[in-house]
């Protein structure tokens, strides 16, 4: 067993049906904590450690996003979404800020849903109506 490194390592992703609505999708991240002699990511699942592809919905593998350095309010930001279901725009709610210096929007879609605007469309931008190009940290 090679051991995953930690905190930064990677996480399997399933394929899980969605709370809200049985036929939409969501993918559940878990903790990679180790990696077989076969290269299979090493999961906990059932109160035991099982290769990730064992597991009832596995999609595969990414690199963990190291923690946030925290966040920081939306400060009068909006943010224009282009998704399936429609274009909307809303508020920016907060920006979640990263090791790297990189800030992500944290918005609320029109039907509640409540994440990163990759989450809840496949084209945004985020803008400030007083032309400030850079949230406030």
């Amino acid at each position: 067993m090679i051991p995953s490194p930690a905190p930064h390592g990677h996480e399997a992703l399933f394929r899980r049906p969605s709370l809200t609505d049985p036929e939409e999708h969501v993918l559940e991240d878990v903790p990679v904590i180790a990696w077989n002699e076969d290269g299979h990511p090493l999961v906990v699942h059932d109160d035991r450690l099982v290769p990730a592809p064992e597991v009832d919905g596995y999609y595969g593998v990414r690199t963990a996003f190291p923690p946030p350095l925290g966040t920081v309010p939306g400060d009068g930001w909006h943010i224009e979404v282009k998704g399936d279901d429609g274009d909307w725009s809303g508020p920016v709610i907060a920006w979640l800020v990263r090791p790297w210096g990189l800030a992500t929007p944290i918005a609320a879609a029109p039907d509640g849903r409540v994440g990163f605007p990759q989450e809840l469309g496949t084209e945004w931008r985020a803008w400030h109506p007083d032309g400030k190009t850079t949230p406030a940290a």
